[in-house]
């Protein structure tokens, strides 16, 4: 993957760093702000020896509970009541 022009963080975690957020050097961070988790959820998924299918022909039970397990590890909030009526999928 060509990451010129990410941030430095980026990199590490698409390169598959993975360990604790708090041992960072950046110790200001204390909540992970939502593009955050999800460049950490897709960090984690590409560093894990399991592979993870998603389509839309696939099974979608293993995406959630991978996505709840990373969740509850990072303390991210549970979803709120109409998330959904918000969200914008890209086309």
């Amino acid at each position: 993957m060509n990451t010129v022009g990410y941030p430095i963080e980026i990199v590490e975690v698409l390169n598959g760093f993975v360990g604790n957020r708090r041992d960072l050097a950046f110790e200001q961070v204390e909540i992970l702000s939502a593009s955050e988790a999800l460049y950490g959820f897709a960090g984690w998924l590409t560093s894990r020896p399991e592979r993870t299918v998603m389509s839309s022909k696939d099974d979608a039970a293993i995406i959630a509970d991978l996505v709840h397990e990373f969740c509850k590890v990072n303390d991210l909030s549970e979803l709120r009541s109409g998330w959904e009526k918000v969200l914008i999928h890209p086309k």
